[in-house]
């Protein structure tokens, strides 16, 4: 399974910080990747987590300088996750363990008009 990282500084983080993952800059740039990707909050049912989500210690947010993290999970049609990126902050990467251990989430598949699709995830992980 491959990591999309696009190269850049984690000085966006610091500099023009965001509140919504919904508003991560790099999301665009996962849609038009995948134009038959559908993102999960425009399904009519949304995907839903069929096991627990994992939790991060701190150390995901002293790395990455901000007090949000923004992965995108690209979701087949009957929601596998297939591959994930880290939308923000920008240049930011996930260790090989975090990464599995959000690729081994299964969700129920997104649904639009009653028929499955494949959705784009996206996930926010804060410091609490």
């Amino acid at each position: 399974m491959t990591a999309l990282l696009l190269p850049a500084g984690n000085t966006a983080a610091r500099e023009r910080p965001i509140t919504s993952c919904t508003k991560a800059p790099l999301l665009a740039v996962f849609q038009q990747e995948r134009p038959d990707h559908i993102l999960a909050d425009d399904a009519d049912d949304k995907p839903q987590a069929l096991a627990r989500l994992p939790r991060f210690d701190r150390n995901i947010w002293l790395r990455s300088g901000s007090e949000l993290v923004c992965v995108v999970v690209a979701l087949d049609s009957s929601g596998m996750p297939q591959e994930l990126a880290v939308s923000y902050p920008a240049g930011y990467a996930l260790s090989a363990e975090q990464e599995q251990q959000i690729l081994s989430v299964q969700w129920s598949p997104a649904r639009v008009d009653g028929q499955p699709r494949p959705a784009l995830l996206n996930m926010d992980f804060r410091i609490r």
